[in-house]
C-alpha cells in the first residue's frame, strides 16, 4: 500500500506541473516589431492652410502597427520643424487601436504658428510627420517613416484656450461644471494651479466649463510627479488616462504645457 500511494502522490505530482504548464500563457515581444506608416501624405508635398478652411477637418491615415503579441496600441501623430528630430514635436492627437486621426484646420494651424520662431512670418514651414505607437512603459515605442512637406499656415492670433483642473484627486469632483481655473496660458501655453489634492486619486484637465471635450490626460507611462500630457480634441477621441495624484494628502502645484504637452506636480 505504501508504494502505491507513492507511485499515486507522484503522478498527482507530475499531472500538476503538466497543467501548470499547459495553463501558463507567456506573451513573447516581437525582435522586429512592424512600425505603422502614414498612408494619405505625399512626401515632399507644398500644402498652404486657408482661413476659410478654419472649421474644415483634415484627417490623417496610417497602417496598424504589430508588437508580436495581441495588446492595445497607442498612437500618437507628431509633427515638428524639419531638422528637429522631434525635440519639440507638436502631438496632433492620440488614438487607441485606430489608424485615423481628424483635427481642424484651425487647430493644425494652431500648431504651426507655435512652431514659427516668428508666427507672423507669412513664409511656408518646411515641416515633418510621423506616428509613435506605443503599447506600455515598459515596451519601447515603435515610429513610422518621417514624411516631409512643406506647410504654409494662414496668420492669425494664437488663442490660448482657458484650462480647468478636475476628479476624484482635487475638491472638483468629477463635475465637470465645478473644475477648478488654472492660472497661466498666453505665449508659452504653461498653466498653474497650487491646491490640496487627495492621495492615491487621479486628475484631468479640460478647456471648457460643462464638456468632456477637449480634454488633457496621460498615457501608460505618467507618472503622480510628471508626465506626458495626452490631448483628446472631441468627445469621439477615446479619453486618455487619467493623471495620478501623488502617494500623500497635501498641498501642490500642479503644472500643464499644451504646447510642450507635459506636466508636473510637485509639493509646495
Amino acid at each position: 500500500m505504501r508504494k502505491i500511494s507513492i507511485l499515486v502522490l507522484s503522478l498527482v505530482s507530475i499531472l500538476a506541473v503538466v497543467s501548470c504548464q499547459k495553463d501558463e500563457i507567456r506573451v513573447i515581444k516581437s525582435d522586429t516589431p512592424v512600425a505603422p506608416a502614414i498612408t494619405n501624405l505625399t512626401d515632399g508635398a507644398s500644402v498652404e492652410l486657408l482661413k476659410a478652411d478654419a472649421d474644415v477637418p483634415v484627417a490623417y491615415e496610417w497602417s496598424m502597427s504589430d508588437f508580436g503579441f495581441a495588446a492595445s496600441v497607442t498612437y500618437t501623430l507628431q509633427l515638428d520643424k524639419q531638422g528637429n528630430d522631434f525635440a519639440n514635436a507638436q502631438d496632433l492627437g492620440t488614438t487607441n487601436n485606430m489608424g485615423t486621426l481628424t483635427v481642424l484646420t484651425s487647430e493644425l494651424n494652431s500648431k504651426l504658428l507655435l512652431l514659427k520662431t516668428d508666427p507672423q512670418d507669412p513664409a511656408p514651414l518646411a515641416v515633418e510627420y510621423r506616428v509613435k505607437a506605443t503599447v506600455a512603459a515598459n515596451v519601447e515605442p515603435v515610429y513610422s517613416v518621417v514624411i516631409k512637406q512643406s506647410v504654409k499656415p494662414y496668420i492669425t492670433a494664437i488663442l490660448y484656450p482657458s484650462l480647468f483642473m478636475l476628479g476624484d484627486g482635487c475638491t472638483a469632483g468629477w463635475n465637470n461644471n465645478l473644475a477648478l481655473p488654472m492660472a497661466g496660458g498666453g505665449p508659452g501655453g504653461i498653466y498653474t494651479l497650487t491646491t490640496t489634492l487627495t492621495a492615491g486619486k487621479f486628475i484631468k484637465f479640460i478647456t471648457t466649463l460643462g464638456q468632456w471635450a477637449p480634454m488633457y490626460g496621460t498615457d501608460a507611462a505618467g507618472t503622480n510627479t510628471s508626465g506626458n500630457l495626452v490631448y483628446r480634441p472631441t468627445e469621439t477621441v477615446t479619453d486618455p488616462a487619467s493623471i495620478p495624484t501623488p502617494a500623500a494628502d497635501g498641498t501642490y502645484t500642479v503644472t500643464a504645457n499644451i504646447i510642450m504637452l507635459t506636466y508636473t506636480i510637485s509639493a509646495k
